[in-house]
């Protein structure tokens, strides 16, 4: 196998996009030299963000010790990656087949503070699976935490260097009802990139405009005698999920398929409130379909969804991310206008069906669609 996968029982994996993502990195052309993160420091989502720093003052060293020490207690790993540390002519020599340097070391998951890859979920390429198995150092490393030892064990590994721990970032997270620190609404490719352009808009504005903002996230200062300087909204937020409170729907009294789409990070159901303008009928008209969510792409969402301490939470998470409709009367209506201005004499009577913007987002015409197969057994199990 390519990659070995360890995982929580109470986890929901997408598997396509799990497949997706490690199939795509396995691939992925990368320096002989990506360090291990220090504890504390940020790896970004690709492991092209961690490429050579300070090789070759380095790379023999890890948290944990010199390649040279562990050569002397684990001889068997040590000679199949330390005795071939020459130029790459004598490496070929060594070598007349595939070499152990052609396959990539991956250690792929969720990155807790620079320290280790959550254990909800994270994924070994098989050659560090085959290290693990076999090294005498690892044997006598067997006792804490699963996933903060096999952390150590990869600072360990005879080519610590070479290892690539890439950081999947926000596609891993907590059930919106959970209530944790990693809790937020079930998250699609059109929110993230609407949270984007939020967060990228933020540096257009001037100084005075980011001061009368007055945001009220505190982020901590980066070093002795700096300055304490605050986040702006935009840059951490869920319209879902509060760290710390439990959930609660935003109105009484949702259907099952509405209250799952109040589940779902930045939609309309989500932010609903007593005695808004917008009604659950009008929030549920304006859900966005499945492509419109994936960017008219088949993959790039969500890939874990952890802490699914009930049925019903495991159902919900099923209903969010593998059912609805691929487009919804909405989304028909609005590429439509937009054909329709692309093309100004072509005949789309339909288009000027669509409503205008009354101090909401325009509300289709249509009636709900009826409830999914999963919708209903929701409904039965209730």
């Amino acid at each position: 196998p390519d990659y070995i996968v360890k995982a929580d029982d109470d986890s929901f994996i997408m598997v396509a996009e799990l497949e997706a993502r490690l199939r795509v990195e396995l691939h992925q052309k990368h320096p002989a030299s990506v360090r291990a993160p220090q504890p504390g420091t940020e790896v970004g989502r690709s492991s092209s963000e961690l490429r050579a720093r300070d090789h070759a003052s380095s790379s023999s060293s890890t948290q944990f010790g010199s390649s040279a020490d562990i050569s002397s207690t684990d001889s068997a790993s040590s000679a199949d990656y330390h005795s071939d540390s020459g130029p790459s002519a004598s490496r070929e020599a060594r070598y007349p087949g595939p070499s152990p340097y052609d396959d990539p070391l991956i250690y792929w998951g969720y990155l807790v503070k620079g320290r280790f890859m959550a254990g909800e979920m994270y994924a070994l390429s098989w050659s560090l699976v085959d290290w693990i198995s076999k090294s005498q150092v690892v044997k006598g490393m067997s006792r804490g935490a699963e996933d903060k030892q096999t952390a150590k064990w990869m600072r360990l590994h005879p080519r610590a260097s070479d290892v690539r721990w890439v950081n999947e970032r926000c596609w891993i997270y907590d059930h919106p009802r959970a209530g944790t620190v990693y809790s937020h609404g079930f998250l699609f490719p059109s929110e993230v990139a609407r949270v984007r352009r939020g967060i990228m808009s933020y540096f257009d504005r001037t100084p005075q405009d980011i001061l009368d903002s007055a945001p009220s996230t505190a982020v901590a200062p980066t070093g002795s005698g700096a300055v304490q300087t605050e986040a702006p909204r935009a840059w951490s937020r869920s319209t879902v999920s509060t760290f710390g409170t439990r959930y609660s729907p935003p109105l009484p009294e949702l259907t099952i398929e509405q209250s799952v789409e109040a589940l779902v990070e930045g939609s309309d159901m989500s932010v609903l409130t007593e005695g808004s303008i917008l009604t659950p009928e009008d929030a549920w008209r304006q859900r966005e379909g499945r492509k419109t969510r994936y960017q008219d792409k088949r993959i790039g969402g969500t890939v874990v969804v952890h802490f699914i301490k009930h049925n019903m939470w495991y159902l919900e998470t099923a209903v969010a991310l593998l059912e609805g409709d691929e487009e919804t009367e909405l989304d028909k209506l609005r590429n439509q206008r937009q054909y329709a201005e692309m093309h100004p004499h072509a005949d789309t009577p339909a288009a000027s069906r669509l409503p205008g913007n009354h101090g909401v987002r325009p509300v289709g015409s249509s009636a709900m669609s009826p409830p999914s197969a999963f919708a209903k057994g929701m409904h039965q199990r209730r």
